[in-house]
């Protein structure tokens, strides 16, 4: 249940070791523009798309922060943004060694997940404090993805995950020597909230920001976009609503998930002074280079 990423709606949408620039490259590839087309009449051959411009200062930032060696775990590796999360993590190469937390061990049969020290901490998330402070020693980044929906795990069990879950991994992160947690809720996000999940989400991320990281990333994806393995009704139908909106207006409330994790790795390795910042939607798309900052 634990690592079941639900911070918004979610719908249907080299074993050779890599040189720097091209396993950032993976990551910090900004968005392809369309492939213009010759007109045939003159017999022009179509010609191919664009190769995508890459982000020269996120290159180097993350060239400079591999050099760190620095470790990372991750929290919530099962659910739909922590897949992709830990599917990018393994493309960049930013990280010396990468840590997945769950309740369950992930079976990994694709050679890229070979080319990353990628290793898995079992836990009870109900027993963190009393047996699993030794599993969250040693690393310097955290990300959360945790995450489950009330239809899944009824109120309470939805208030457990998204934030005591959240808040109690954060405690042991924190003690165990983390500089950097990472966490992903929801837009709208809302500890006033009348409402429950806006309100659990807005308190978790209250609640991490007072334990005094040296800095805490908060991501607030609108509607999340993805092939999801399980599906549902509603958020089938909000799938056929949203597609037009990405087309058009890909900021305003949609998310790939692959782009909340590239976003969230793109932030990683870029310093920043704020002790806490907090990521709309657009500003997910542009990190991920999904869109220019300027629209």
């Amino acid at each position: 249940m634990a690592e079941t990423q639900e911070s918004a709606p979610v719908v249907a949408a080299d074993s050779n070791e890599a040189k720097p620039s091209e396993a950032t490259q993976n990551t910090a590839a900004a968005a392809p523009a369309e492939a213009a087309k010759e007109d045939t009449a003159t017999g022009g051959a179509t010609p191919e798309a664009p190769k995508k411009p890459v982000n020269q200062a996120l290159v180097e930032a993350m060239e400079k922060f591999r050099a760190l060696g620095q470790k990372a775990y991750v929290l919530g590796a099962t659910g739909e943004v922590g897949k992709e999360l830990v599917k990018e993590l393994c493309k960049a190469k930013v990280f010396s060694k990468v840590i997945l937390i769950g309740r369950r061990e992930i079976k990994y049969e694709d050679d890229l997940y070979k080319e990353i020290d990628l290793e898995q901490k079992i836990v009870n998330f109900d027993e963190l404090e009393s047996k699993h402070e030794e599993d969250f020693k040693g690393c310097d980044v955290a990300f959360c993805c945790l995450g489950t929906t009330k239809g899944k795990a009824g109120v309470e069990g939805f208030k457990k995950v998204d934030h005591d879950y959240v808040v109690n991994s954060a405690k042991l992160a924190k003690a165990g020597g983390c500089k950097h947690f990472n966490l992903v809720t929801s837009q709208g996000s809302n500890k006033n909230s009348y409402f429950l999940y806006p309100k659990t989400k807005g308190l978790a991320e209250e609640h991490v920001q007072e334990l005094s990281f040296q800095r805490v990333s908060i991501y607030r994806p609108g509607l999340l976009l993805c092939d999801r393995e399980e599906k549902r009704f509603f958020e089938s139908v909000f799938h056929k609503l949203a597609k037009p909106l990405e087309y058009f207006m890909p900021t305003a409330g949609t998310a790939p998930t692959v782009s909340v994790a590239k976003a969230m790795i793109n932030n990683s390795v870029t310093p920043n002074d704020k002790a806490v910042e907090i990521l709309t939607n657009k500003d997910i798309r542009i990190l991920a280079g999904d869109v220019n900052p300027r629209k």
